[in-house]
């Protein structure tokens, strides 16, 4: 018998009247026919009263012995007891030791859910009840009770008011933690009104999760108000309840902690931080102070202060080592290894995961164990190299054989396979995995995302990966998700289906139940089942819609859509499969550039941050010292400098972000819906077909769109092929602007190939001279007017007029910005203080402010000032100038300027999203190398140059795919600038001039093809406006 029993078995005895001395000889076998006899014993049939006890001793009994299941019989048992007893005092009091050991130490929050609801439907009863219920289990209320004298009934009344309070308020909690949160507001509410006559007493209690609720609808200021309630409550202690005020207060220091971070007001979370250790210092709780510290880490990595967040890891790893607490240790080394591989420190990162899992080997834990084994392998194949990953799978093979339980080298296999074997042999890695008890005993979806994210590949179980990037808890429908991964993975459809919608049943959130009506749609889709996967499908599009809710500011929303490409990617290839080719079309604009869409639809943010708060104030340092560091780049760089600039850009994006998330500005941002098909052809310009391609894992569809017709075709072309594609176009650019650049070798693709593959199918459904554009992901880098047909030997822009978009949604927008023209020009060439000269942009700077009629700005003359001085009165602006792409850090690619009037002289794309205002002008042309290249999210959120002029106010502007010839850019602008002054629209006078390249002295596409017009393509220059305005 486990002697930590021996107590709560010898109250029960005592409780049964059972003489202790039969305890020696008839009931010392086991704890079950020790359990069993005063059970026995303890029983008294028609004395429901006595078996009420006897139930409820016999659950606190199993609360001791940590036996979930056997205290929830015996705890639900005595409540129905003690209400057939004529006790719903009783009855509440062991249902709520039921849900407080739920909220404790449960791992079924689904459970917890129906213990709160049959503790409030005894309350609900007992109000219905016209007799008398007994006194004695009033005791704990005497404070409450007291100072009114209350006739008995209205003594019930109270009482009654007083439990249906504590119930609802804690009904809240678990629902907010379930998602549910428009139940939960309602039950916050009700326990808000119930709580008036108790002195304050729920006032902490509530106010916690108000915030709590608060803090999930992204209602911060709303949460952040709620947690400072609930910390300046009284702090009494609610009877009937565990005295949890320390731990209570933790829990709103660390939700202020939280929504501070997503504010970017990094002290203000160290603040909050700060006094939550401190109650856990004072309490001797080194576990809570451990836990807390690794949270402090994650503060200040997401404050870009990674140098500060590896000293608190180096700090906490001995506090948790000095406390025997290995899960502790774990637990940091992991986070910090995190840190380091999302800066690029491997090493590092694996030495950390390899001390992780020496550590968990000496502890009972395989949960854990698999977790560490599979963060080891993500960063071995991150490394890149297959030599480093067998290498990496040999060693942790040999660590995980040091483990003994197994379920390590299980893991392990299913991670080989997934990224080395075939689909059978993935599932059948999985169904030996999933086959281990240690496995079916998983719950917690941290680490079934950690598994799930292991697994890739062209197959649903790979697909299902989004988990791991969704940062959800599952809570109810989390016990369901091994029910679905194994089926799938047998090839099981229906089994997996039925887990699906069982997990649906218990109401998860919005994104957990996209990701099941997904799950559904793909068991469908195995099956052929096309229509019913096309219902589903555009269920989970629909939920993962309302998840978007509440996403205003575009760094986030980009991200979020990123990720979550999959349920798009599926209903799209459903619904062509079943002949929607026009619904697939407008999925596919849904799934495209949605951030940017939200830019452009709403007005212009000015963000409005407080000067004086240390984020700002930290930005704006950091901020000046890139300046400085570029400046010094300019004149003397070095391998160190372009080190701190790259770090620096980084953090300073990361500050950036935050600056924006906790501006009020935001939230006046209204979502923007996709264009309707019918919509998309009323904005299209007369005479103009518009093509758009959607990237799938192996396929590329393609639609075909002018005002009278719709033609959807596959194009059997995979990512591989267009990565190719895209690198071999990197290699077009041989100088930037009279600058050598180096460029990575890579397998060849022509133009002849690129026009066979994404544009010869489509070419007989073209029915106009003019084309729009809408590319995707990495197609973005293409030059489609530079595709050849092997055939006939021409190119396609000399067939046709070409013009780019980021979305078909966008042109309406896009074409409002244009504004009437008055033939103002702002021409800036060959900047002074910029390494090396650039003669050829002197002579075209000279040449179109010629043509333009307008002073041209050169030298130390053409200063980035002049951009922030235009005032709506430029309707056309010039930049030939060193242009410089930024992979790393995106917000930093710019435009090598002069400096002076304040500025550094670095036109870089952060400035231009937050302080350019280029309204009025209606085309930008950036002669500089290039500027069309952007860094391209999953949501073919493309940041760089050009957009981000678009953001700003023009509806146009021609930039470059690759590094361009000084010389050869000087003579196409000339070609370009004649057209347009004569006439011919932005588009009509690009492809003039690539053709005046192409039949004249510089026929190889290097030297033309780069430049694009990213807008509207019926910009124009007023000639007369422009002889006026000089006059002037």
């Amino acid at each position: 018998m486990n002697i930590r029993h021996a107590p709560i078995l010898i109250l029960l005895l005592i409780a049964a009247d059972v003489h202790a001395a039969q305890s020696d000889k008839a009931l010392i076998a086991d704890d079950a026919a020790l359990t069993n006899a005063v059970l026995a014993a303890c029983r008294q049939p028609g004395n429901a009263l006595r078996e009420g006890h006897c139930s409820f001793l016999f659950g606190l009994a199993a609360i001791e012995s940590k036996n979930v299941d056997a205290a929830r019989l015996h705890l639900e048992e005595a409540g129905r007891r003690f209400e057939a007893a004529g006790d719903p005092v009783a009855a509440w009091k062991a249902l709520w030791v039921l849900v407080e050991y739920e909220r404790r130490f449960g791992r079924r929050p689904d459970l917890k859910l129906a213990s709160l609801e049959k503790a409030l439907a005894v309350v609900e009863r007992a109000k219905r009840r016209d007799a008398p219920f007994p006194l004695d289990g009033l005791a704990e209320l005497r404070d409450i009770l007291n100072g009114s004298p209350l006739a008995p009934r209205s003594v019930y009344s109270r009482s009654l008011q007083f439990f249906e309070a504590v119930s609802r308020d804690g009904y809240a909690s678990a629902l907010i933690a379930a998602g549910e949160l428009e139940k939960a507001e309602t039950q916050l509410m009700i326990a808000s009104q119930l709580a008036g006559p108790f002195g304050g007493m729920l006032d902490r209690s509530i106010a916690r999760n108000v915030g709590h609720l608060r803090r999930r609808q992204w209602r911060l200021n709303d949460a952040r108000e709620s947690y400072q309630r609930a910390l300046a409550a009284p702090k009494i202690r609610v009877p009937f309840t565990v005295d949890d005020r320390r731990e209570g207060d933790v829990e709103a220091l660390y939700g202020l902690s939280e929504i501070e971070m997503l504010g970017g007001r990094t002290d203000e979370a160290l603040g909050w931080n700060d006094r939550s250790l401190a109650l856990a210092r004072a309490a001797g709780e080194q576990a809570a102070e451990v836990s807390l510290l690794g949270y402090r880490a994650t503060i200040l990595e997401r404050g870009s202060r990674v140098a500060a967040a590896e000293q608190v890891y180096a700090d906490a790893l001995p506090v948790a080592k000095a406390n025997g607490d290995v899960k502790g240790q774990v637990t940091l080394l992991l986070g910090r290894a995190f840190m380091y591989q999302d800066r690029g420190r491997y090493e590092a990162a694996i030495a950390d995961r390899e001390k992780a899992l020496e550590l968990v080997a000496t502890i009972d834990d395989p949960l854990l164990e698999s977790a560490v084994l599979v963060q080891l392998m993500g960063a071995y194949f991150d490394l890149g190299a297959d030599d480093a990953a067998s290498s990496g799978f040999e060693k942790a093979r040999a660590l995980a054989g040091k483990s003994g339980t197994g379920l390590g080298k299980a893991l392990l296999d299913v991670v080989v396979t997934g990224h080395t074997g075939t689909p059978a042999e993935l599932n059948q890695a999985l169904d030996r995995l999933l086959q281990r008890p240690e496995v079916r005993e998983i719950e917690n979806m941290q680490e079934v995302a950690a598994l799930l994210r292991t697994v890739s590949g062209p197959n649903p179980i790979g697909d299902l990966k989004a988990v791991d990037r969704s940062g959800l808890v599952l809570k109810g429908a989390e016990s369901e998700l091994l029910g679905i991964l194994s089926p799938l993975g047998q090839g099981r459809f229906p089994a997996a289906r039925e887990a699906a919608m069982r997990a649906l049943a218990l109401n998860p959130n919005a994104e957990l139940r996209a990701l099941m009506l997904a799950v559904v749609a793909v068991t469908y889709a195995e099956e052929e089942q096309w229509e019913r996967c096309v219902e589903y499908g555009t269920k989970a599009s629909e939920a993962f819609d309302a998840a978007l809710d509440g996403v205003l500011e575009d760094d986030l929303l980009s991200g979020f859509l990123g990720n979550r490409r999959f349920y798009f990617d599926m209903l799209i290839e459903a619904l062509v499969l079943t002949n929607h080719a026009d619904q697939a079309f407008e999925v596919s604009e849904r799934a495209r550039a949605r951030a940017f869409l939200q830019l452009v639809g709403n007005r212009r943010i000015r963000p409005k941050s407080d000067p004086d708060s240390p984020i700002a104030q930290e930005a704006e340092a950091l901020r000046s010292q890139i300046a400085r560091w570029q400046q010094e780049a300019r004149t003397a760089p070095s391998r160190n400098l372009e080190e701190d600039l790259r770090g620096a850009r980084l953090r300073y994006t990361g500050l950036r972000t935050r600056l924006k998330a906790s501006d009020p500005e935001y939230s006046s941002i209204t979502a923007v819906e996709t264009a309707s098909i019918e919509a998309i052809r009323a904005e299209l310009p007369h005479a103009t077909t518009l093509v758009s391609y959607f990237v799938s894992h192996d396929m590329v569809h393609a639609w075909v769109l002018d005002r009278t017709m719709l033609e959807y075709v596959l194009l059997p072309v995979d990512e591989a092929w267009i990565d190719r594609a895209a690198c071999a176009m990197r290699q077009f650019g041989q100088s930037a602007r009279g600058v050598s650049v180096p460029n990575a070798s890579c397998d060849e693709v022509t133009l002849d190939e690129m026009y066979e593959r994404l544009f010869a199918p489509l070419r007989k459904h073209v029915r106009n001279q003019r084309l729009i554009i809408v590319p995707h992901l990495r197609l973005h880098y293409l030059p489609f007017g530079a595709f050849r047909d092997p055939a006939t030997q021409r190119h396609l822009i000399e067939d046709y007029t070409i013009t780019y978009a980021p979305s078909a949604s966008t042109l309406r927008f896009l074409r409002e910005k244009e504004t009437p023209v008055n033939g103002r020009a702002l021409v800036l060439g060959a900047p002074a203080g910029v390494s090396p000269r650039l003669p050829g942009a002197l002579r075209e700077a000279m040449m179109v402010g010629a043509e333009l009629r307008s002073v041209p700005m050169v030298g130390a003359a053409a200063k980035e000032s002049l951009l922030y001085q235009l005032k709506g009165e430029v309707d056309l602006v010039h930049i030939a100038a060193h242009g410089f792409y930024e992979a790393d850090a995106p917000l930093f690619s710019r435009l090598a300027l002069a400096g002076g009037d304040g500025s550094d002289g670095n036109l870089e794309v952060h400035e231009i999203l937050s302080d350019l205002d280029l309204t009025g002008v209606n085309l930008v042309v950036l002669s500089a190398c290039q500027t069309a290249i952007g860094k391209s999210s999953a949501g073919d959120e493309i940041v760089g140059l050009t957009r981000a002029l678009l953001y700003a106010g023009t509806p146009g502007v021609i930039s470059t795919l690759w590094n361009i010839s000084d010389d050869a850019t000087a003579t196409l602008m000339s070609h370009f600038y004649c057209r347009l002054l004569s006439g011919d629209s932005a588009a009509d006078a690009l492809r003039h001039a690539q053709l005046q390249m192409l039949h004249g002295d510089y026929p190889d596409p290097r030297d033309w093809a780069a430049f694009t017009l990213n807008g509207n393509p019926e910009g124009r220059w007023n000639t007369s406006g422009a002889i006026a305005a000089a006059g002037n």
